[in-house]
């Protein structure tokens, strides 16, 4: 039973793997982060465009050009000897929260109806959902 699993989902399986491959080196500081995260969201981009996920699989598209991005200036940075200012990691501003959830909402309706009316994914609103509330994060 796993095995047959294995074999019809290989490919969601491997973009999990490469995902938590990911982290690891993320939280390692690892440049490979950059490589494995390339690898992850092209992966994914497959996966959401055969499930008809197409605001998901936009959102793997963003992530990918950011991983190439990100390669570069880290690539660059450890050629750099001139200290850098740390960035100073703070909680979210209680007025912040009201803008956060509006955006999101704003991003989901504009996403679902979208998707809804030009496109033929099975379920337009919860991809909708899923990618206005990864926007949202990936900005926070």
């Amino acid at each position: 039973m796993l095995i047959s699993w294995i074999k019809e989902h290989w490919v969601e399986l491997f973009g999990a793997i490469s995902g938590l491959i990911y982290i690891y080196f993320s939280i390692r500081e690892n440049i490979l982060l950059w490589a494995t995260g390339i690898i992850s969201s092209a992966v994914y981009i497959y996966v959401f465009f055969a499930s008809k996920f197409y605001a998901d699989m936009s959102l793997q598209f963003y992530y990918l050009i950011i991983s190439i991005y990100g390669w570069i200036l880290w690539a660059k940075g450890k050629n750099n000897t001139t200290k850098k200012e740390e960035i100073k990691i703070i909680k979210t501003p209680q007025t912040i929260y009201l803008v956060l959830m509006v955006a999101s909402f704003v991003l989901f309706l504009l996403i679902g109806l979208i998707l809804d009316n030009l496109t033929d994914s099975p379920l337009p609103y919860w991809d909708a959902l899923t990618t206005a509330l990864s926007i949202t994060a990936t900005w926070m």
